[in-house]
């Protein structure tokens, strides 16, 4: 065994016989050394080819990313629909148990059937404007306008629909009920589940026939289906509620509002309406 330190060959002692250095320890040194693998940053590595992909490839590649960049809104629509439609189906199979459990995070849900109420309505009046004029024939109905007939009376009806909300709120605040106004809104549009459903029903009635009395049946428990929302909403809130303005008294002064409402927004409705529709034949 050759010593470390001064290079003596010795043959079986444990210190070396010239400087005394101990050889049992400085061979497990050594043979330590000896096993301890190589360091990597010496081995030399391959390089890197930093070649452009081929243009079909990041063709590939590009078109992934894009579509994942569209595809959130998407899938965002389809969950928000298929969310809303679950909930539709399972108001309408129990309205008053179901509405009653709505909160403040439904109130996109109301928010959607509150649009929709407000929605079929002129469309129902578009359609059957657009049969009727077909009868004359020379391409009449294509002179009323969508957006005269349908989108202004509907942007017209929603802020009537969202002002009766708004007053259902104030009534409860003076009822010393703690709600907040996307509870109400939550549970409005809850409750009005069954009157939209009735307004989507006459819809349908509206491709089928002209001037049904089914459909304008519909329509009526659709008004009706309103009315009783108003004051299923009332006294959902105020029922564990003994203090402040009762609830009788708050659905009363909610309906002479609406009343007062449509009375003053209606004329405006009416009006843009059949002016515009008489604008649009005679001019």
């Amino acid at each position: 065994m050759q010593c470390t330190q001064c290079g003596q060959i010795n043959q079986s002692a444990k210190f070396c016989v010239k400087c005394g250095t101990q050889l049992q320890v400085a061979a497990t040194s050594e043979t330590a050394s000896n096993n301890f693998p190589p360091s990597t940053s010496s081995v030399p590595q391959p390089p890197v080819s930093h070649q452009p992909l081929p243009v079909q490839l990041s063709k590939s590649v590009e078109q992934p990313a894009a579509s994942a960049q569209m595809n959130p809104q998407l899938q965002q629509v389809k969950q928000v629909s298929k969310q809303y439609l679950n909930y539709f189906l399972e108001v309408l199979k129990s309205p008053m148990r179901t509405g009653q459990s709505s909160n403040a995070g439904h109130m996109v849900n109301g928010l959607i059937t509150l649009i929709l109420f407000a929605l079929i309505l002129p469309l129902m009046v578009y359609f059957q404007l657009r049969g009727q004029v077909s009868r004359i024939g020379f391409g009449f109905e294509d002179h009323i306008s969508f957006v005269d007939v349908v989108i202004k009376p509907s942007f017209f009806l929603f802020i009537i629909v969202m002002l009766v909300n708004s007053i259902m709120f104030l009534v409860l605040k003076i009822g010393n009920v703690g709600v907040s106004y996307r509870e109400v809104t939550a549970r409005f549009g809850s409750f009005m589940i069954p009157a939209v459903a009735f307004f989507l029903v006459s819809l349908l009635f509206s491709f089928i026939s002209d001037g049904s009395v089914v459909m304008g049946l519909l329509i009526g428990l659709g008004l009706f289906s309103w009315l009783v929302a108003v004051c299923l909403v009332i006294f959902s809130f105020k029922k564990d509620h003994t203090s402040g303005m009762d609830a009788f008294y708050g659905v009363i002064i909610t309906y002479a509002a609406s009343i007062i409402l449509i009375a003053l927004l209606g004329e405006d409705i009416a009006s843009t309406l059949f002016g515009n529709l008489e604008n649009s034949f005679f001019f």
